[in-house]
């Protein structure tokens, strides 16, 4: 059996370094038992085809040992950076993520419908009308040296998303008034940094949906400006926002500073800083966490920061995706409920296979 994989040397690069980190190796193997892995020469004056040749013999020694141990194939990291999940069943776990119309974050949406699927879970979309939301028209701009800064997305997460946007779900989301949070096992909030989100952070229609999730105990996030939603949203029986008692992280007001004064990137949203509002909402400042490193995240190096308080996570902005679609992840898999649809659903989908 043959195949063949399309990556740049430095994603190699990465996976190999992620694999020497990780020590992912079986029980009882030495490490001596990896193969080599090519290295790059420094000053070579031969031409590239013939070093792409030479490196070829090592560097399928290197990968046919990878595919052949379980304890690497099986992580996340592998299966997302081979393309390998998508040989993997579905279970009954569905995920909903809410849309603003337009502007919302590429990276946050992106990352976290990569790895829900590369683990077989299914992925729906809702936005306000039903219509298929817009992402951020800057994310798609090529880097230059006018708009490369801190909030533009990496290689990585742009490709992703010209995978998402032939998902039929993401073409045909699910109207807000339609959500029926029974039917699913999670919900994440996803926000951007413009002011085109601002009526989906204050939209009480989503926020009565959330409520009605939040009362299933089942795993709900929330991203950067989406706490907003979670603070905003009462509880109808304790009369007090829905994570007043939870601790929680939200977008940073060290990142929004910084935005603020970023010729190219976007102005706040409101007057007060995300940070402000979401700790002035909480019981107290004790249930506020955050971290100030703002390092983003990748694929082999979770480094980014979440906040977990039972069947809720929050994450502070796009750099912890990574980090946070990772732990969302696990909560789904963790959780007992699984969407059962019902006779009439099931008997149509074997009559149209």
């Amino acid at each position: 059996m043959s195949w063949i994989i399309e990556k740049r040397y430095k994603e190699l690069l990465a996976l190999h370094n992620w694999v020497l980190k990780q020590q992912l190796l079986l029980v009882g193997e030495p490490t001596t038992a990896l193969p080599p892995f090519p290295e790059a020469p420094i000053f070579d004056s031969r031409d590239i085809k013939e070093i792409a040749v030479e490196r070829k013999k090592p560097l399928e020694n290197y990968l046919n040992y990878l595919f052949s141990v379980p304890s690497i194939v099986n992580q996340n990291q592998f299966k997302i950076f081979f393309e390998t999940y998508r040989t993997q069943t579905m279970t009954n776990k569905k995920v909903l993520i809410p849309l603003p119309e337009r502007d919302f974050d590429l990276t946050q949406v992106a990352v976290l419908w990569k790895i829900l699927k590369a683990n077989g879970i299914k992925v729906e979309f809702a936005s306000e009308l039903g219509a298929t939301s817009i992402v951020n028209p800057d994310h798609l701009k090529k880097p230059d040296l006018l708009n490369v800064s801190m909030f533009y997305p990496a290689f990585e997460p742009r490709r992703y998303f010209m995978e998402l946007e032939k998902d039929p779900s993401f073409n045909s989301p699910v109207p807000f008034s339609e959500i029926n949070a029974n039917e699913y096992t999670g919900m994440v909030l996803i926000a951007g940094n413009t002011a085109n989100v601002k009526h989906y952070l204050e939209c009480k229609l989503l926020q009565s949906k959330v409520q009605d999730f939040w009362a299933l105990k089942r795993p709900l996030g929330a991203i950067g400006q989406a706490v907003l939603i979670m603070v905003r949203t009462v509880d109808i029986n304790a009369k007090h926002p829905l994570i007043h008692y939870k601790r929680t992280t939200c977008y940073p007001k060290l990142i929004e500073f910084v935005g603020k004064l970023n010729p190219f990137g976007s102005s706040s949203i409101y007057i007060e800083t995300v940070e402000d509002e979401v700790i002035r909402q909480l019981s107290g400042p004790q249930f506020f966490n955050t971290s100030r490193d703002v390092f983003w995240d990748s694929l082999f190096d979770l480094n980014g920061f979440t906040c977990q308080d039972d069947w809720y996570l929050s994450a502070r902005w796009e750099g912890d995706a990574y980090t946070f679609s990772t732990a969302f992840t696990k909560m789904i898999l963790d959780c007992a409920f699984e969407y059962q649809p019902p006779p009439e659903e099931t008997n149509s989908k074997e009559s149209n296979e």
